[in-house]
């Protein structure tokens, strides 16, 4: 059977909940053929995204501690995944910094050019809200791979195409399946939930609930038999997705 899986913010609050969602995408993919894991952001990551800018946008210096913070958060995930497979010399806070580095860089530029001019756009927003997505993905990915598992990281503003309304974009649907169709393999790809962009490469967010839109959109266009949405709950007690459509 042919699925495509999404996990909600709740279900990666902590490295171990990230673990359980790794366990859980290692075991279904011996018996299922998943086309697709989509994935919030870390539980709270997006609310800290939007509190950092608006302190900032306030002038609020101590938006940096927030953002040592919101860092240190996934560094310890990374951290936990490597330590998890025994891999200690990969464990080092300059491993950390190679792999995620530049893109703290560009968070931490953006929240400074907001502080220095008072106030940012919708489309500000959504760029730094991108980051959570961004981020809690190639985690994910990255800890798929440790496991042996065929994965790899896709953002997805490479392949959902949308128009220019931010905050709540929406899809354009030729582009956006042809981009799809062409780019998917056998790999299982990792996907952002929530982000996409413009023709013009600029940052969208698909609004409330885009990570299960965009969920359904892979599902739809790649025909699979089913789309899973899991909850931390259901993760924890029954190991039964929150909710099952068929495509």
């Amino acid at each position: 059977m042919q699925i495509v899986m999404k996990f909600g913010g709740s279900s990666l609050q902590t490295l171990e909940r990230v673990q359980d969602v790794l366990a859980l995408i290692e075991s279904t993919s011996q018996h299922d053929q998943i086309r697709a894991v989509i994935c919030s952001a870390f539980g709270g990551a997006t609310d800290d995204l939007i509190e950092m800018a608006t302190m900032a946008s306030h002038r609020q210096g101590h938006y940096e501690q927030r953002f040592l913070q919101f860092k240190a958060r996934h560094e310890q995930v990374y951290k936990g995944l490597i330590r998890s497979h025994e891999n200690d010399e990969a464990c080092d806070e300059d491993a950390f910094e190679l792999h995620f580095g530049k893109q703290f860089k560009k968070l931490k530029d953006v929240l400074q050019g907001v502080f220095l001019v008072r106030e940012y756009s919708p489309r500000t927003l959504d760029y730094i809200v991108s980051f959570g997505e961004r981020l809690s993905n190639q985690l994910v990915a990255l800890g798929l791979q440790l496991k042996g598992v065929k994965a790899r990281y896709l953002d997805a503003r490479n392949i959902i195409q949308t128009d220019s309304q931010f905050g709540s974009a929406q899809v354009r649907w030729e582009p956006t399946k042809k981009r799809i169709l062409k780019h998917w393999g056998q790999s299982i790809e990792v996907v952002t939930g929530f982000i996409a962009s413009t023709e013009k490469d600029e940052t969208t967010t698909l609004g409330r609930g885009g990570s299960d839109f965009t969920a359904s959109l892979l599902g739809a266009v790649l025909g699979v038999d089913e789309i899973q949405i899991w909850t931390s709950p259901s993760l924890l007690q029954s190991l039964q997705p929150i909710e099952e459509t068929h495509a």
